[in-house]
C-alpha cells in the first residue's frame, strides 16, 4: 500500500470518528481520491458519522457522493457505500440501491438488498436464487419486510442453506399464512433451520403445535430444545411448560426457558426470577 495514501485512509477513518458536520465536505472531498482505500474509507466514515450522530441525516450531498460510489470500479468501495444505507432507511438512493443488487460483488448485492428492505421495497425475484446463500437469505427477509410473502416460492423452504430456510421461517412466521404451514413441517433437517420453523408452526398453529412442540423439547439437540421452550411460550399452558424448562440440565436451554418467562405476563415468573 502507497504509505502517503496509507496515511490519508487513516485521516479520513479518523474524521469518521470524530468530526461532524463541518467535515462532511473534506469527506466528500476524499471520496473522489484516486486511491480506493480512501473512497472506500470515505464512505464509511459518511456512515459513522450518522451512527455517532454526529449529524442527524445525511445530507443531499453525502447521499449524492454515496450513490456514486455505490457504482465505483473498486468493489471495496462499492459495498461499503451500499452498507452506509442499510441501517436507516434512506429513499434518496432507492435508484442506486435497485442497481447495486445487480453487482457482480456479493457483498454488495447483500447490503443493497438491505437498505431496500429498510424501505420495505422487494428487490428482484432473481435474487431468491443467488449463487450466494447469505444474498438470499437477505433476500427473503427483504421480501417479508415488503409483505410481499404472496410472491415467496414454495422452494426456499427446501433450499440447500439453513440460512435460507430459517428467513423462509421467519416470513411464514410474519406472515399469518396458514398456507406456509406445510411446508414448514416438510423442511430438510438442520437445526437452524428447524428451530426457527419451530416458532414459525407456534405462530401460526397456537395450540395446535403443542405435539409437535413436546417432542421438540426432548429433542437431543440443545438448540431445538431451547427453541421449543421458546416456541412454547404462546401455548395455554406455556408458562407452566417454561416453568419446568427452569430445571434443563443444559444452562443454555433453561437460560431461554427463563428468559422467556420472564419476558411473559404470566404470574409464574415473578416467583421464578427471586
Amino acid at each position: 500500500m502507497d504509505r502517503v495514501a496509507g496515511l490519508r485512509r487513516a485521516a479520513v477513518e479518523a474524521l469518521g470518528k470524530v468530526g461532524g458536520a463541518a467535515e462532511e465536505a473534506s469527506l466528500i472531498a476524499a471520496s473522489s481520491d484516486p486511491d480506493a482505500g480512501v473512497r472506500g474509507e470515505a464512505a464509511l466514515a459518511l456512515f459513522r458519522q450518522r451512527l455517532l450522530k454526529r449529524v442527524p441525516e445525511y445530507s443531499t450531498a453525502a447521499v449524492t457522493r454515496l450513490a456514486l460510489l455505490a457504482a465505483d470500479p473498486d468493489p471495496e468501495v462499492r459495498w461499503r457505500a451500499v452498507y452506509a444505507a442499510s441501517r436507516w432507511p434512506e429513499p434518496r438512493m432507492t435508484t442506486a440501491l435497485g442497481i447495486a443488487t445487480q453487482d457482480g460483488d456479493a457483498r454488495t448485492r447483500l447490503f443493497a438488498v438491505r437498505s431496500l428492505a429498510k424501505l420495505a421495497l422487494a428487490p428482484d425475484e432473481k435474487l431468491l436464487s443467488d449463487p450466494d446463500l447469505y444474498v438470499r437469505a437477505e433476500t427473503v427477509a427483504a421480501f417479508s419486510a415488503a409483505k410481499a410473502w404472496a410472491r415467496l416460492p414454495d422452494a426456499l423452504f427446501g433450499d440447500p442453506s439453513t440460512h435460507v430456510r430459517a428467513a423462509a421461517a421467519d416470513a411464514a412466521a410474519a406472515s399469518g399464512d396458514e398456507r406456509f404451514i406445510p411446508l414448514l413441517n416438510r423442511m430438510p433437517p438442520g437445526a437452524l433451520a428447524e428451530g426457527r420453523a419451530l416458532l414459525a408452526l407456534a405462530k401460526l398453529q397456537g395450540d395446535a403445535a403443542a405435539g409437535a412442540l413436546a417432542k421438540a423439547r426432548l429433542d437431543p439437540r440443545w438448540w431445538i430444545r431451547a427453541r421449543a421452550y421458546e416456541a412454547s411460550a404462546v401455548l395455554f399452558n406455556g408458562a407452566e411448560i417454561l416453568l419446568s424448562g427452569i430445571t434443563e440440565p443444559d444452562p443454555r436451554v433453561s437460560s431461554q426457558a427463563l428468559e422467556t418467562l420472564a419476558a411473559s405476563t404470566s404470574p409464574l415468573a415473578l416467583p421464578a426470577l427471586e
